[in-house]
């Protein structure tokens, strides 16, 4: 979901599974057709958004593998409620995220080498346009969601968080303001694997 490039969607075909790529950009899509061309798999391309995944029948897919895009959307709730739809009971949504508290504090570092917390985690408007970085992109609106928005969201929408785990990028060596020294004081990103649930057997004796 939100993961055309080439990238992930092969990944996983040439690994044996059937796999079904989402992505907004047409573009995006074109290199995983040429991908699969040129190795000779399978994929189904389709065009949309990941807040709106009406096209898939309910309990479609056992594994949904989402790369960070949440930070495009303005409300998440959409986004986790049409993953469940789609996901039969027992099966995986695994997420990535840009971490609140990242996306709250400056991309350039005071005197002190320190980061300074500029936004309001209640923001509802998008950051103001940023420099591309590893940690912003060009051309894109984003939105800072808290961790209730996120892990509440997905936990609301029928899905029992399993894990969370913050992708280390830290670089001790790293110089002052690189994306390697930011990371050490400000894990960027956020993962979580979840299991959607089913409807509850009771046991009467």
């Amino acid at each position: 979901m939100a993961a055309g490039g080439g990238k992930h969607g092969p990944l996983y075909a040439a690994a044996g599974a059937r796999v079904t790529v989402l992505d907004l950009s047409a573009a995006m899509l074109e290199l995983d057709r040429q991908v699969a061309r040129e190795r000779g798999i399978d994929l189904e391309l389709v065009q949309g958004s990941i807040d709106q995944l009406d096209m898939f029948g309910p309990a479609r897919f056992d594994l949904v593998v989402h790369p960070v895009s949440t930070c495009y959307v303005a409300d998440v709730e959409p986004v986790f409620r049409s993953v469940a739809r789609v996901t039969r009971a027992g099966g995986v949504y695994v997420s990535q995220h840009k971490s609140p508290t990242s996306l709250q504090a400056s991309l350039e570092p005071n005197a002190a080498g320190r980061y300074e917390l500029m936004h309001e985690l209640a923001r509802r408007e998008p950051l103001p346009p940023a420099p591309p970085s590893r940690l912003r992109e060009a051309g894109t609106q984003e939105f800072i969601h808290s961790l209730t928005a996120l892990l509440g969201g997905i936990c609301g929408a029928g899905f029992a968080i399993e894990d969370v785990h913050e992708p280390e990028h830290a670089d001790p060596a790293a110089a002052v303001g690189s994306f390697g020294h930011r990371a050490a004081l400000l894990p960027p990103y956020l993962r979580i694997l979840a299991r959607r649930q089913g409807a509850a057997t009771v046991l009467v004796p």
